[in-house]
């Protein structure tokens, strides 16, 4: 399980681009991802984007699971994505592409 901003700031830390790619194919190869807090807060680094769109573009190339753990509805997604829309569709395309499922929280009286 890893959290996709830590993910993202210790990738973008990274000077080694084959570390990077290293980490990427690990990462992208593993039988379940489980992608927690999930646009927790905004994204708005460029970099941030694109690493993330890597990551669910190539698991859903390979077919292979990915729980994404969200705070927020999916439908707010969209917003807390950079400022570029067509960015933020490619990137929830990916991640909603199969199968949603929201478990909203019972409200006891």
């Amino acid at each position: 399980m890893i959290q996709h901003h830590a993910y993202c700031r210790r990738t973008q830390q990274q000077q080694d681009y084959s570390k990077y790619q290293k980490r990427l194919k690990r990462i992208c190869g593993a039988a379940l991802l489980i992608l927690d807090d999930f646009l927790l807060h905004t994204i708005t680094d460029e970099r941030e984007v694109k690493i993330l769109f890597e990551i669910l573009e190539k698991r859903c190339e390979i077919n292979l699971s990915t729980i994404i753990c969200s705070q927020r509805e999916p439908a707010s997604w969209s917003s807390m994505i950079l400022n570029d829309e067509v960015s933020a569709n490619a990137i929830l395309k990916r991640a909603t592409k199969h199968y949603t499922v929201v478990i909203k929280p019972k409200m006891t009286t």
